[in-house]
């Protein structure tokens, strides 16, 4: 027995090697052929060519390969947290500065999509000791999924709070919701609600399983919370000892 589950886990540990040498052989032509297509849209338009058929093909090629880009970026980032090479830091940081920065690098994305974006950062600031690169990753998923999927309400939340034990930041949209049987799945690698409203449309669906594999490793957890017209994912920062006994609010 002791044999066999020894030969499980290196079982899995070279799937995921061989996952990751997969995706990081392909990292390289995507992102070349992503460059091209840019180069291509960009000399099409300097000569005055403007077909909407031509440009139509160009934007969906383009797109595509995002899609592409994104996924093997998934894998690869899923493959070094589950085999531990990924490291996430603690340091003390400013937890409301963090938001607001990761807020407005979507500040353009929002915009051209016609989003309400509702911020509701705490003043004066609040800290934490925990990494800012989980928290930026974390958040980043978080945000992306609720612009893909709440795209439909045009609106997104970013919220900031604390009470003795904990920080709460919380990330909402009004989309159409998550159905009750799928909220416990969702965080499953590769699982796709069955919906066609959330149907994933190609993507390989590694975005919640990383969050959550994220928070693990940073003594974090996710929280949901959805209906429809309104979901809410929290990441909930526990505080250590030596926060709970200092003062959180640092002017």
């Amino acid at each position: 027995l002791k044999e066999s589950q020894e030969d499980k886990l290196l079982q899995e540990k070279q799937n995921r090697e061989l996952l990751s040498n997969i995706s990081h052989d392909l990292k390289t032509p995507i992102t070349t052929l992503s460059g091209y297509i840019d180069l291509l849209v960009l000399k099409y338009r300097e000569f005055g060519n403007n077909s909407p058929e031509v440009n139509l093909a160009l934007q969906k090629t383009k797109q595509k390969a995002q899609m592409m880009q994104h996924i093997i970026l998934q894998q690869l980032d899923f493959a070094r947290i589950c085999s531990g090479d990924a490291e996430f830091p603690l340091k003390r940081i400013n937890l409301t500065e963090l938001c607001r920065e990761i807020a407005l690098s979507y500040y353009d994305c929002l915009n051209d999509n016609h989003f309400q974006v509702s911020l509701d950062l705490s003043d004066p600031p609040i800290y934490a000791a925990t990494s800012p690169d989980a928290i930026r990753c974390i958040m980043q998923n978080l945000i992306d999924n609720s612009i893909k999927y709440g795209e439909s309400g045009r609106f997104l939340g970013i919220a900031i709070s604390q009470n003795d034990q904990e920080i709460v930041i919380q990330i909402s949209d009004h989309g159409p919701g998550i159905p009750p049987a799928e909220q416990k799945k969702i965080f499953d690698r590769n699982y796709q609600i069955n919906k066609s409203d959330y149907a994933l449309q190609g993507h390989a669906g590694l975005g919640l399983s990383i969050v959550e594999k994220i928070a693990a490793r940073c003594h974090m957890s996710i929280q949901l919370e959805s209906q429809p017209g309104a979901t809410c994912f929290s990441i909930i920062v526990r505080k250590t000892l030596e926060m709970r006994t200092e003062n959180d609010n640092i002017g």
